[in-house]
């Protein structure tokens, strides 16, 4: 018997599902690789072939099929709501961005004015000009539009598929996409029940138990009476009718008396929810997160359930008593198989610290402090991308440049992890081609606390040295 709705089982785990595949989502992303393949025009084989028979490649943006077209072309059409409307601009010099495209702002006023995007940029500063933006847009796209970065050497505007790291549409970012329009977004509070039974350190049978229980799937009578099976529902540890779950673990006198009987001395009978999802989110906010608490209330649950399996499988009439004493015998176990321990993370430091050196004089020493909202590695190459200007700027000798980070990750962004995060993919192409202005360029990692101490009298989690 299938307790739960299979649209519900394919939904993420953090939503209460169990991520199973849903074949249809999986089918359409496919289809739309195709017309992602397309837009981003690399010359393989399907863009010479199918874009030429069917499509105008000056007016690429509609694509309709026509009614002569063969029914695969016609299948990767229905496909391009995934691409076409998702498609964002990335901006290097503007040239190739046109101010009426429909990946780009659509102007308020003054349309015939602007052509391009490079039209809104001060390109031998490589900043925007906030006035003319100010005269064609509101003041919100603005100041959305002038925080994007810019780049200093001439790098081509490119499309980006918006819902992917690096802007490329994979079919994976795809298929997530897909499922997520599908399916109807779970509550913020939601999303935080569903992460804590997840992680929690139990096995696996109390973790998928607790799943069942919280998506009202366990087959209590009540639930089976609603599935059409002609049984009796009748609790047979009280008699008292309707064995739902509300019924099952916290109002049945059975029950009630586990629960006062533990340390926690909890009043089950004083449970005023609908049903079991709710008292589980209420008993997650009067408890602390990071002691045991929570892992002890579903092992009791368990408990509970077991005891009734006993009861109605083999006839056997466990006492509160003993099914206390099974609770803690396992509690015990579980405590000392999984280390049930738990600390509390601390805050990362909000500073980017840059150093500027030419043969052994400081050229420049700051401190960046980000705000609140800032994203750090963003801000990080943007910091880089200026401490190599004044490097060039104010020294005489190009022949050996050297980024010194105390980070393994951030090394590999400068040198080529940029090219994955559309995020910071201009700034890291403007620091690549920055350091081509250097005879030998490298990007060295140095673990020794010391050495940072030496260079910015304090020791730091986001510093670089640049000179």
């Amino acid at each position: 018997m299938h307790l739960q709705n299979w649209r519900d089982l394919c939904k993420p785990k953090k939503q209460g599902g169990l991520a199973l595949c849903n074949v249809y989502a999986f089918n359409q992303a496919l289809l739309a690789k195709h017309v992602w393949r397309l837009i981003d025009q690399k010359n393989i084989l399907i863009d010479s072939t199918l874009s030429a028979k069917y499509m105008e490649r000056s007016n690429w943006d509609n694509l309709l099929p026509r009614s002569s077209s063969s029914w695969r072309w016609k299948a990767i059409m229905k496909t391009n709501h995934v691409i076409i409307p998702n498609l964002e601009w990335q901006i290097g010099d503007g040239r190739g961005v046109k101010t009426n495209h429909h990946a780009w702002w659509q102007m308020l006023r003054n349309k015939g004015t602007f052509s391009s995007v490079s039209d809104f940029i001060q390109h031998d500063s490589a900043t925007w000009r906030t006035v003319a933006l100010s005269a064609v847009y509101d003041p919100r796209t603005v100041s959305i539009i002038s925080s994007i970065p810019l780049s200093i050497t001439g790098v081509k505007d490119k499309f980006l598929w918006k819902f992917s790291n690096d802007g490329d549409y994979t079919t994976k970012e795809g298929y997530n996409w897909i499922k997520n329009s599908i399916n109807t977004p779970s509550p913020i509070h939601n999303k935080e029940v569903w992460k804590i039974i997840w992680n929690l350190k139990l096995p696996n049978r109390i973790i998928v138990f607790m799943w069942r229980v919280l998506n009202n799937n366990l087959p209590a009578y009540t639930i089976l009476v609603k599935h059409h099976m002609n049984i009796e529902d009748i609790y047979s540890a009280c008699g008292q009718s309707q064995e739902s779950l509300l019924h099952l673990f916290l109002l049945c006198p059975f029950a009630r008396v586990v629960w006062f009987g533990t340390h926690l001395g909890y009043h089950s009978h004083q449970c005023h929810f609908s049903n079991m999802f709710d008292w589980f989110s209420d008993r997650m906010k009067n408890v602390d997160k990071d002691d045991n608490v929570i892992h002890f209330i579903c092992l009791t649950l368990h408990s509970i359930l077991r005891c009734r399996n006993l009861r109605v499988m083999e006839g056997r009439k466990l006492e509160p008593s003993q099914v206390i004493s099974m609770i803690y015998n396992n509690w015990s176990a579980y405590k000392s198989a999984f280390n049930l321990q738990f600390k509390r993370g601390s805050e990362k430091i909000r500073k980017v610290f840059l150093s500027v050196i030419h043969r052994s004089e400081v050229i420049l020493k700051l401190a960046y402090g980000l705000r609140t909202s800032e994203h750090m590695l963003s801000a990080t190459f943007v910091v880089l991308r200026r401490g190599l200007q004044i490097a060039i700027n104010n020294s005489q000798s190009t022949s050996d440049c050297n980024v010194m980070v105390s980070h393994k990750g951030l090394a590999s962004n400068i040198t080529q992890g940029y090219k994955k995060l559309k995020k910071i993919r201009v700034i890291g192409i403007d620091i690549n081609n920055l350091s081509q202005s250097f005879a030998n360029y490298n990007v060295l990692l140095l673990t020794c606390p010391s050495t940072f101490t030496c260079l910015f009298g304090t020791s730091c989690n986001n510093s670089f040295s640049v000179g």
